[in-house]
């Protein structure tokens, strides 16, 4: 009994750190049906509503878009199942962030029946190292890439149109991005301009500023887009924010 006590009193105190320190940072704890068991201020806020009383006990499934919640509750169960922590790559509302799944220590020694999940905003920089060092992890943990993803306002861009964004935002210039996808420049530049019309910018800069706070990706064109119920359900992030982009590239070309 004391045994239980302490594990308990532990995971309680451990808990409690994480929640107190950590208040600019989604943190919630779930269990393995989705029921939101404990949650923070930045989670209601992300997720639309005014207090914290408003989540907890709720099932995510209300919370979001069906397919966006279903993926994620399949990482919460495999995180589970394995016990082992799992990373998640992931575009909410046009920003790329980390979802760190860990399973919690059971108070009774049997298996973990719920997670702490904490999702903390990415710039390039660290998205980049955390992919190449992605088989080098001293933790073991496991990193996915999300396959469902709601990309804000880059949403309205096409497939193509996306790729561009997304080189764009890589420092690449228009002769460039033509090379790699096997397009004229011409075509390239067509495309850029609809893009800004689209997105509703004056320049390429505005379109690298969105392109890096999603830290945008290729490879995220072929992904399955979701929009929640409303878009104003998420705080849309600042093209202004200050976060770096790479490569000055084409800012100021018209």
């Amino acid at each position: 009994m004391l045994t239980r006590v302490a594990r308990q009193s532990d995971l309680a105190a451990m808990l409690h750190n994480i929640f107190y320190y950590m208040r600019k940072t989604s943190v919630m704890v779930q269990d393995r049906d989705g029921i939101v068991l404990a949650a923070n201020p930045p989670v209601s806020m992300s997720f639309g509503q005014s207090s914290i009383t408003e989540i907890i006990g709720k099932d995510f499934a209300e919370l979001a878009q069906r397919d966006w919640v279903q993926e994620r509750l399949e990482f919460v169960r495999e995180c589970l199942r394995l016990n082992r922590r799992i990373r998640v790559l992931d575009v909410v509302c046009g920003l790329r962030n980390v979802s760190k799944y860990m399973p919690l220590p059971s108070i009774d020694g049997q298996s973990a029946s719920c997670l702490l999940a904490i999702v903390e905003g990415l710039q390039r920089a660290k998205y980049e190292r955390m992919v190449s060092e992605a088989d080098s992890e001293a933790d073991g943990s496991l990193l996915l890439h999300a396959q469902h993803i709601e990309l804000g306002r880059l949403g309205v861009l096409s497939d193509r149109e996306l790729e561009i964004a997304a080189l764009l935002g890589e420092g690449l210039r228009s002769k460039e991005i033509a090379e790699t996808l096997g397009r004229s420049v011409s075509t390239i530049d067509s495309h850029l301009e609809n893009i800004r019309a689209r997105l509703g910018v004056q320049d390429r800069a505005e379109i690298i500023s969105l392109a890096n706070i999603a830290v945008l990706q290729v490879e995220d064109a072929k992904r399955e887009r979701v929009q929640f119920v409303s878009s104003r359900q998420w705080v849309e992030p600042n093209p202004k924010s200050g976060l770096e982009r790479t490569n000055g590239g084409e800012a100021g070309e018209s």
